[in-house]
């Protein structure tokens, strides 16, 4: 009961704060409006001071009657007018029409009854509603073409049958996004608070560090002090030995002395040499009198040690500066991981995802007509599917709960591109027309591809992370364009021969079987490997139909002679982050494409190749010894060329370069005469 009381508390504190932050950011808006008005109305005042200077006055009413009465006789309804329930009014740009209330010359509609002309501003915050409740009004043609995307005043977006269409399809659209938002924010709010915990852990560990850096240094401090502190006890303690010592032998020295004095009365004798120093005492003292004098003519007392503390101020700015950046905060789009066109939180209509085109979210509402490409999923249920002929590519997603038969072809009958991810009904043979160019099938597809239900007239076939298994009659054998990863099962045999262009990701197993038989047909002329490409790459893996290769951001390095010499044009694209070695690059290559590689070149570029292309997201320096002399160099940054030095740049047959006339100046002379503007295109 009590973990129920707290969720209830918890939805209604979540509520109370989402209608906190829709009334500021209503009050907000407001406040924005009242603002534009008051500027406005002063704008206003001005240009009526003006106008009031250069002719009298005139009231309202007057105005109206003056400057519509040529016209609003042609705004009688006639009688075939009558049947029509929208009344316009043409007003000419020549007449100063104002709003009776404010002023605003932004004439919208005018009040028959009133003869009163009400603007823009004054209709949309409704505060002339109930003056005019239930008049006759009339719209201004201008008015008329505002609500027109044609231009076309007979072709307005008032009010109809396919507006009430669209509010009903966005108010479903409304839902959803609404529990995105709700989804998205408290994802947020979770990644906020571990955020938070985990800068807190940090700066407790630094603060910890820190303290115990500070009990270490006191530490030492208190370490050499507690030797001075030995020392000093040391020395006094052996100055207040030899100072006992010393007084004792004073002592007993008056005491011998009393004696010889007493010895000298008795005797009767000022000297005493014939004193018989027999005292025991007396020896002692002497034997302790010689070892002190020694002790102190050769004493050496250990020194104190006197610690001076110094900060390096130098140091210290530079730990401060150095904190600054401990920590980044970098701001992103929201990502939405679980499904694949979902990369980004879906709250506007149209989005971009990666991987994909712009696409506009359907919801069942009418399509607008510059809308080519239309995304569906499951959170609107529709009761009439149907598409426009302006759409041409449509992808189906997130649980799409709708039969696909032949009966629903006439769906795609204009469609190009087709995309189906996770959609709960399996294809019928027939549901794909012909005019469907491009296929895809993406993560979540769980359905059997059996024969016939791709049919021979797809051209474009993706096959990306499907459930089941493709067999050798699955993909027709008409299909140009191949892309095919994070599949489970071997390739042998499920490649049709018709496949010019073939991409592989990850895939389960290799390429090639044991024997070094390739599964990639030999009518594949270009192969591209794509980011996650898991297998080490062996030559007997492509077959010397290939003349062009694409090396994406694969997982393992190149080798030499990995690559056949079949391979004419190589392209190293957007994420290779491997070197490239000696022996990766075919001596047969003819054009070599580079961009944004992880490491510098370290192959020397082979003497038979053709042109060189340096992508606009190259960055590294080229040495001396990699370019061969008779090379054209095509390169689209200028930045590029000022990183290969200019000796090398001189010994070069002829440089590509787009836009280098806003760079000249920072081209050497000799150079220039062999750069060609615009470069030979990729």
């Amino acid at each position: 009961m009590d973990s129920n009381k707290k969720e209830k508390n918890k939805k209604k504190d979540k509520n109370k704060k989402k209608d906190r932050s829709q009334q500021k950011y209503q009050q907000q808006q407001q406040e924005q409006i009242r603002k534009k008005e008051k500027e406005k109305e002063k704008e206003k005042e001005k240009e009526k001071k003006k106008q009031n200077k250069l002719s009298p006055p005139q009231s309202p009413k007057r105005l109206v009657t003056s400057t519509l009465s040529p016209h609003l006789q042609s705004s009688l309804p006639t009688p075939q007018q009558q049947q029509t329930p929208i009344s316009t009014v043409s007003v000419s740009q020549n007449y100063n029409c104002v709003c009776s209330n404010n002023n605003e010359k932004d004439f919208a509609l005018l009040c028959k009854d009133c003869n009163e002309i009400i603007c823009n501003n004054c209709l949309l915050r409704g505060d002339l509603n109930d003056v005019h409740k239930d008049h006759n009004i009339s719209i201004s043609e201008k008015a008329l073409l505002r609500l027109s995307s044609s231009g076309n005043a007979q072709e307005s977006y008032l009010i109809n049958e396919e507006s009430i269409q669209f509010i009903k399809g966005y108010i479903a659209s409304d839902k959803i996004v609404s529990q995105a938002v709700d989804e998205g924010f408290l994802k947020t709010e979770h990644t906020h608070k571990m955020n938070m915990e985990s800068i807190r852990k940090q700066f407790h560990h630094l603060h910890s560090y820190l303290t115990k850096m500070e009990d270490q240094i006191l530490e030492n401090l208190e370490s050499v002090q507690d030797e001075n502190r030995d020392i000093e006890t040391m020395i006094k303690g052996q100055l207040d030995q030899d100072l006992h010592v010393m007084n004792q032998i004073l002592k007993n020295y008056e005491s011998q002395q009393k004696k010889i004095k007493k010895w000298q009365m008795l005797n009767d004798s000022s000297n005493n040499s014939n004193y018989n120093y027999s005292d025991l005492q007396y020896f002692k003292d002497s034997f302790q009198y010689n070892k002190l004098i020694e002790r102190k003519l050769n004493n050496k007392f250990e020194t104190f040690k006197n610690n001076t503390v110094t900060f390096e101020q130098t140091v210290i700015e530079s730990i401060k500066e150095s904190l600054k950046s401990i920590c980044k905060i970098e701001s992103k789009d929201f990502k939405e991981d679980s499904l694949i066109y979902k990369n980004n939180l879906i709250i506007n209509k149209r989005f971009k995802s990666s991987g994909l085109d712009e696409y506009y979210l359907w919801n069942g509402e009418p399509i607008l007509k510059n809308i080519k490409n239309v995304l569906v999923d499951s959170k609107f249920e529709f009761s009439n599917l149907s598409l426009p002929s302006n759409v041409e590519k449509l992808f189906l997603f997130d649980g799409f709960n709708h039969s696909l038969s032949i009966e629903s072809n006439n769906l795609f009958r204009n469609i190009k591109i087709l995309g189906l991810g996770d959609i709960k009904r399996p294809l019928e043979v027939g549901a794909i027309p012909p005019n469907v160019k491009e296929l895809c099938l993406y993560d979540g597809y769980s359905h059997p591809i059996s024969p016939g239900i791709i049919p021979p007239t797809v051209e474009s076939l993706f096959i990306f992370g499907i459930k089941e298994q493709l067999t050798f009659e699955s993909i027709p054998n008409g299909v140009k364009k191949l892309g095919i990863g994070f599949i489970g099962q071997s390739l042998e045999s499920i490649i049709p021969p018709s496949v010019t262009e073939l991409s592989v990701g990850y895939l389960k197993y290799r390429l090639d079987d044991d024997n070094g038989t390739t599964s990639i047909p030999k009518t594949v002329k270009k192969l591209h490997l794509l980011n996650g490409f898991n297998h080490v790459l062996k030559s007997s893996m492509i077959p010397e139909s290939v003349e062009t290769l694409y090396v994406h951001s694969i997982r393992r390095q190149i080798l030499p002679q990995a690559i056949p010499n079949s391979v004419k044009e190589l392209h190293f694209c957007d994420g290779y982050l491997h070197s490239i070695g000696y022996g990766a690059i075919p001596d047969s290559l003819q054009e070599l494409c580079i961009f944004d590689i992880g490491k510098p070149l370290a192959a020397t570029i082979p003497r038979r190749l053709k042109i060189i292309h340096f992508g606009a997201t190259f960055k590294h320096p080229i040495s001396d010894d990699i370019l061969p002399l008779s090379i054209s160099l095509c390169i689209y940054d200028i930045k590029q060329l000022l990183l290969i030095d200019e000796r090398i740049l001189s010994s070069i047959k002829e440089i590509y370069l787009f836009n280098f006339n806003n760079y000249s100046h920072l081209i050497p002379e000799n150079i220039l005469t062999k750069i060609k503007n615009n470069a030979i295109p990729l």
